[in-house]
């Protein structure tokens, strides 16, 4: 049934409706389609786009609201023969990524691959040349992610034979061309520490995926690296200038450098009125070594040696 809705001079809609929606269901599983469902049991549906509030009302009033499960996602990868085995299912890549795999069935005539944005792309795009002689285990496809949106992605390997009989390999990856964010947030710019104490270089380190690793580089040099939050090193000043750097990894092999602190160590040579009560501090224990830091109750008298 098709109507015509009239709208007054100045009144028309603007916008597209968003209240209703179509998408693509497997019609055996009721359940959302994705790239790993088998083409013949994906039809479209028409569904109402209900607020998630009114969810559970839309529901026992019989609308038809949209599936909130996708179909099993696995790799369709059955025959040796036709196989994409790098990147990893759902590995996170960025920049020039190389595709490995196998593509020698018998009778070969032509392989290709293919890439497609979403969980079921609606389109296709080749990447590199179509290959007209097998490969075993090597490199089928080089694909460039520079400039794609971040998120995931369907990579198809189609390998068609003589007679014309097309088998496919199908798996999903992430791309992620977005380094991670990271800030010094201790020791603060141009503070001056005195020399032997132990002082703690923290890092805010943040990454849209996940976090690989995290180095800490002082005066040019790696001085410590951790894999795990949270982002806290150790270290014993020594009398001087110095400059810290921090580094952080992704799983994609993204980089992201803090801004440069640069502060200072001075050496004390004399201490005077310093008194401290021992119940009032904490400790602070790494894998390196265990520090504990004591509150003095009055200001200390302490004279530095120049730098």
């Amino acid at each position: 049934m098709v109507g015509n809705d009239v709208f007054l001079m100045g009144n028309e809609p603007t916008q597209a409706d968003t209240l209703y929606q179509k998408l693509s269901v497997n019609r055996e599983t009721g359940l959302l389609a994705t790239v790993f469902t088998p083409p013949a049991s994906i039809e479209e549906q028409v569904f109402l786009n209900v607020p998630a509030n009114l969810l559970s009302w839309a529901t026992a009033n019989g609308l038809a609201v949209a599936p909130s499960g996708y179909d099993a996602i696995a790799s369709q990868q059955t025959n040796p023969r036709v196989q994409i085995t790098q990147p990893g299912l759902f590995a996170p890549v960025s920049g020039q990524v190389e595709i490995h795999g196998t593509a020698a069935v018998e009778n070969l005539a032509s392989y290709s691959v293919q890439v497609g944005q979403g969980i079921n792309p609606q389109s296709w795009q080749q990447v590199g040349e179509t290959g007209t002689s097998a490969v075993q285990e090597d490199i089928l496809a080089e694909w460039d992610t520079r400039g794609l949106e971040d998120g995931l992605y369907a990579v198809r390997l189609n390998v068609v034979d003589q007679q014309n009989q097309i088998e496919t390999a199908i798996l999903q990856v992430t791309v992620d061309n977005t380094a991670p964010s990271v800030a010094i947030s201790d020791p603060q710019p141009t503070s001056s520490i005195s020399a032997g104490s132990t002082i703690t270089l923290r890092a805010e380190v943040s990454d849209n995926v996940s976090v690989d690793r995290v180095e800490w580089w002082l005066d040019g040099k790696k001085v410590e690296e951790r894999s795990q939050a949270p982002y806290v090193a150790l270290w014993q000043a020594t009398t001087g200038k110095h400059t810290l750097q921090i580094k952080a990894f992704d799983s994609a092999g993204n980089e992201g450098d803090s801004e440069k602190t640069h502060f200072s160590s001075t050496e004390i040579i004399a201490r005077a009125n310093c008194f401290s009560d021992s119940r009032d501090g904490y400790t602070i224990k790494s894998n390196l070594l265990e520090v504990s830091y004591v509150f003095y109750t009055q200001p200390c008298i302490e004279k530095t040696r120049p730098l």
